[in-house]
C-alpha cells in the first residue's frame, strides 16, 4: 500500500499474488474511509491516488501504518 505513496497504484492482482487476499480485505476502513474522502478510487483491477489525493499522499500512506490498522 505504500506504493500509494510514490503515486502508483495498487495492483490488486500483485497484492492476491503476494499476499493471498484483497487490500479490501485487509484495509477495509482505511480504504473506506480515504475513498469516501476522495483522495482514493478503487476498481475491479487496482486501488489508485486521485488527483487531490497527492496532495495528502503522506496522511495516506500513514493509514496503512500497523500501528493505525484497526
Amino acid at each position: 500500500m505504500t506504493r500509494l505513496y510514490l503515486r502508483l497504484p495498487v495492483s490488486k492482482k500483485e497484492f492476491m499474488e503476494k499476499f493471498g487476499t484483497t487490500p479490501e480485505k485487509v484495509f477495509p476502513k482505511q480504504l473506506q474511509k480515504l475513498k469516501e474522502k476522495g483522495l482514493i478510487e478503487i476498481d475491479d483491477k487496482e486501488v489508485r491516488i486521485t488527483k487531490l489525493g497527492e496532495v495528502w499522499k503522506g496522511n495516506i500512506a500513514w493509514e496503512f501504518c500497523t500501528n493505525q490498522a484497526k
